[in-house]
């Protein structure tokens, strides 16, 4: 019975130094890879639709200041004037890139 002490403060010591011990922890960070819109010289009361869902003035997407954020694929872009398109194509945007249109 002279072990049992020892083996109860060997014990003892291997759960504490167990309970000290935590799972490693790690985190994950991603970039944004939106896709970027902007639009260059856009009439002031100009609107932007993307898929045929308004986004906003266009001017509020010059590229300096703003851009619009947009799932990577092909969207439909209009731009649109007192009921007038100005701008109406398709679009193909890769993940992470900037496309920029430039109206006359």
């Amino acid at each position: 019975m002279s072990g049992m002490p020892g083996k109860f403060l060997l014990s003892a010591l291997l759960a504490l130094g167990l309970a000290a011990c935590s799972p490693p922890t790690h985190s994950v960070h991603t970039l944004d890879e939106k896709a970027q819109l902007a639009i260059a010289n856009a009439p002031d009361k100009a609107e932007i639709l993307v898929d045929g869902t308004p986004a906003g003035l266009a001017r509020t997407y010059d590229g300096e200041s703003n851009t619009l954020a947009l799932t990577g694929g092909t969207h439909r872009i209009e731009i649109r004037l007192g009921g007038q398109a100005l701008y109406s194509q398709p679009v193909f945007f890769g993940e992470g890139t900037t496309k920029t249109i430039t109206l006359p």
